[in-house]
């Protein structure tokens, strides 16, 4: 081949690698528009998806149809979590003039009238969440109230206008999330989920470390009305992260001892199988569950409790309502030595509370604002709960037990989360899962479990 042919080739090749770079470039910079410093990103490949799952993905607002919204549906779909607490949505547009008679062919009553901002365009859609988009990306964030609308709609106009140093694709939280591979996937900090969920999440982190360090990343699946979300725990910090994987390696296959005891109708429950004489020092090291075990330890060495375990152990939250919190905890037992210390706890308990004997090897725990009862069973299982007939009922099966589906996603993992969205009371849940229904359907049940 003459040199200058060479040449020729040489220049083509380097042309069309630069055009597909550039190509790439325009097909991601929509991604620009999410927020760096979110807390959670999940990615949705609707192309990935089989036709049912797809089916879901086509509608974008209730009880409207996206094929004619404006957005390009061939490109993912992005969720996520603002530093500051709002849950945001991030498409590609295909064509800004079609969102608008998108949005314009809706009932008044539920999209305002589409307004020019900072070179973007603007509206409110049921009163919760705000829709902005220029020529590239689409943004609806919220829920946010009449007041801070204005804010925000600043806030979303500077991310609209972000380039590609300013948006999130630098950061390693994407770049962990771009590596799995799953239609649907999930990398958040900790801190983004509910309260009450943080917990299992942070067990086996040093003392030291809190939940911005500790983060989640999963694949995502949605079938039946549940979603399942199959991750691992991690964290960018080096020995923060060690420190949980030795703590996984501690933990023991699922089986379904407890499984079938759970109520259908639960809030949460947790699953999981250990070594108490080993899993007691990630307890202590996790502010969350010993700070929900506080009142009890007063009188009652749970410490000394949970050393005794050995093997599966279920924790359920049945319900929560006005600041109420129901628990219960039942566990398989490796001795049960400490009943001998019960005489001693019934002498020692503080001022205002007591000890009383409920039943054979059971006992009732009454404080201030606190009740315990607890005990073991005479198959050498520990059982408890903040009334008798939660106690003892998370030792027979339920009446109406998890679905079958839902308890065959528990068993066999190392540790397992159910939460039932359906019993979920306030209005913050139920925006939560307005805004979810688009993406996912009607979910009634989230299911994680560690792989």
């Amino acid at each position: 081949m003459k040199t200058s042919n060479l040449r020729l080739l040489v220049k083509g090749c380097l042309a069309l690698v630069i055009m597909l770079a550039l190509a790439s470039c325009h097909d991601s910079d929509y991604l620009n528009a999410i927020p760096t410093e979110s807390k959670a990103l999940m990615s949705i490949d609707i192309s990935g998806l089989d036709a049912k799952q797809a089916a879901a993905f086509t509608r974008l607002l209730p009880g409207q149809n996206v094929e004619k919204s404006g957005l390009d549906f061939s490109k993912k779909v992005y969720l996520f979590e603002s530093s500051d607490g709002n849950l945001g949505f991030c498409g590609r547009v295909k064509s800004a003039d079609d969102i608008v008679s998108f949005l314009e062919s809706m009932k008044s009553s539920a999209v305002s009238r589409v307004e020019q901002y900072r070179g973007a365009r603007f509206a409110m859609v049921k009163d919760a969440w705000l829709v902005g988009f220029n020529d590239r990306s689409f943004l609806l964030m919220g829920p946010v109230s009449a007041d801070g609308q204005k804010v925000l709609r600043q806030q979303m106009a500077k991310y609209l206008n972000q380039d590609e140093d300013q948006g999130v694709t630098g950061s390693r939280i994407f770049a962990r999330l771009d590596s799995i591979d799953s239609p649907m996937a999930l990398v958040a900090q900790v801190q983004a989920l509910p309260d009450k969920m943080i917990a299992p999440f942070t067990l086996g982190a040093p003392k030291s470390a809190d939940a911005s360090q500790v983060f989640i990343a999963a694949k995502m699946n949605v079938s039946d009305k549940m979603l399942t979300i199959e991750g691992e725990t991690f964290s960018f910090n080096k020995s923060t992260n060690n420190a949980l994987q030795a703590a996984y390696n501690e933990y023991y296959p699922i089986t379904d001892k407890f499984v079938g005891n759970v109520s259908a109708s639960c809030l949460f429950s947790i699953f999981m199988n250990v070594d108490g004489s080993k899993f007691i020092h990630h307890l202590h090291d996790n502010s969350l569950l010993t700070g929900l075990l506080a009142g009890i330890n007063a009188a009652i060495d749970m410490d000394n409790i949970i050393k005794s375990f050995k093997g599966d152990v279920l924790i359920e939250i049945p319900s929560y309502a006005n600041e109420q919190l129901q628990l219960a905890m039942t566990a398989r037992l490796g001795n049960a030595q400490w009943l001998k210390d019960v005489a001693y706890w019934k002498k020692s308990c503080p001022p205002g509370s007591k000890i009383i004997d409920w039943q054979k090897n059971a006992y009732y725990y009454k404080g201030d604002d606190i009740s315990y009862y607890f005990g073991v069973s005479p198959s050498n299982l520990f059982y408890s709960g903040s009334s008798a007939i939660l106690a003892q009922s998370t030792l027979n099966r339920a009446t109406l037990p998890l679905p079958s589906a839902v308890a065959e996603r528990v068993k066999g993992k190392k540790i397992a989360m159910v939460i039932n969205l359906n019993a979920i009371d306030n209005d913050k849940a139920g925006l939560i899962r307005d805004f979810l229904k688009p993406v996912f359907g009607d979910l009634s049940t989230i299911v994680y479990t560690l792989k």
